[in-house]
């Protein structure tokens, strides 16, 4: 009773502000709502969220699990975006208008769509764990199909623009892109090859079973001429041949680059373009789908047989001879 006297004048007027807004609710239930968005009391930023997670073991439902550092390279290139949008604001305020917001601003549709949601749903899942919000907001955002579209294959005046510019401005980016494009590797191979697993006299680069995708499936690349012009002023006997670990700095001096040649460069661009100018060039799915670390030919001639590029315009023969004709204007004499 006598603590209701002791409420100050600003107190009051805070309270009539609000019920202004709100209507006139109990401040129970305004308490009970707050409570409710702060369950432990601690506020978090999504950028220490972000962190967290990323340093965090995987989940698999309850179980935890070892997550693989491909998995968790590929979080942490999408919450890239993520946190650019929302990194600043408290875990507790981003609703799922905010996040289907930032899904449509950024065009993603299909699987890649896919891959975004499902990155930030797993986000919050691990902000609800901690308690720093109440519910996951994501999880009421439908996940789109798939589809069946088409990947986006780079010209091959659009690929040499890119490379070029690479050469330019990034030579620690150059050996890891020129063998995504002229060799094929998938982007977790990239990050784990060392130049131990590369031999210039044999022309050949050795996707060995703790570098491959799957474990245990290894194979033997073969190095296209051009190529072993671009590697030639790079070639070491070990290390690896992307040498930072950060996403986030991969993705900062792709885009360098990108924006220098005045080109887009799709996700996965190099592996895309490797497998349409492969198949064109050499005319044996067989020998393609080996260098992919494909099982069989199937994936390989359902998505990149009769494939146009992104200027509408079929691959031919021709077209992929000239893919692998691009060649550094720097040859270091």
């Amino acid at each position: 009773g006598r603590a209701a006297f002791d409420i100050g004048d600003q107190d009051r007027l805070d309270l009539t502000s609000a019920r202004e807004k709100i209507g006139n609710p109990p401040l129970s239930v305004l308490v009970d709502f707050w409570l409710a968005h702060h369950p432990t009391g601690e506020t978090k930023t999504i950028e220490a969220v972000v962190e967290e997670f990323l340093s965090a073991p995987g989940r698999r439902g309850k179980k935890i699990v070892q997550r693989r550092e491909a998995t968790t390279e590929g979080h942490r290139k999408r919450l890239i975006s993520f946190g650019e949008a929302f990194g600043a604001r408290p875990a507790h305020e981003i609703g799922q208008r905010d996040i289907e917001a930032w899904l449509d601003v950024n065009e993603w549709h299909g699987l890649n769509r896919r891959h975004y949601l499902a990155t930030v749903r797993a986000l919050f899942n691990h902000a609800v764990r901690k308690k720093y919000v109440i519910t996951n907001p994501a999880l009421e955002i439908e996940l789109p199909e798939t589809g069946t579209a088409e990947p986006d294959i780079m010209t091959v005046g659009q690929v040499e623009k890119y490379m070029h510019a690479i050469e330019a401005t990034c030579s620690e980016l150059l050996p890891r892109e020129t063998i995504a494009f002229f060799c094929g590797l998938r982007p977790e191979e990239l990050s784990r090859l060392d130049w131990k697993n590369i031999s210039v006299e044999n022309k050949l680069i050795t996707v060995s079973g703790d570098v491959a995708k799957v474990q245990g499936h290894r194979r033997n690349v073969e190095i296209p001429d051009n190529l072993m012009q671009w590697l030639s002023p790079y070639v070491h006997d070990a290390g690896p041949v992307w040498p930072f670990a950060s996403a986030t700095t991969l993705h900062r001096k792709r885009v360098e680059a990108r924006e220098k040649a005045g080109v887009a460069v799709p996700d996965n661009a190099g592996r895309h373009a490797f497998a349409s100018y492969h198949l064109a060039a050499h005319e044996s799915a067989p020998k393609t789908a080996h260098a992919m670390g494909h099982a069989d030919t199937d994936l390989l001639m359902k998505t990149y047989r009769n494939i146009t590029a992104s200027d509408g315009r079929p691959i031919t023969k021709k077209n992929g001879e000239q893919y692998f004709n691009i060649m550094p204007k720097y040859t270091g004499s």
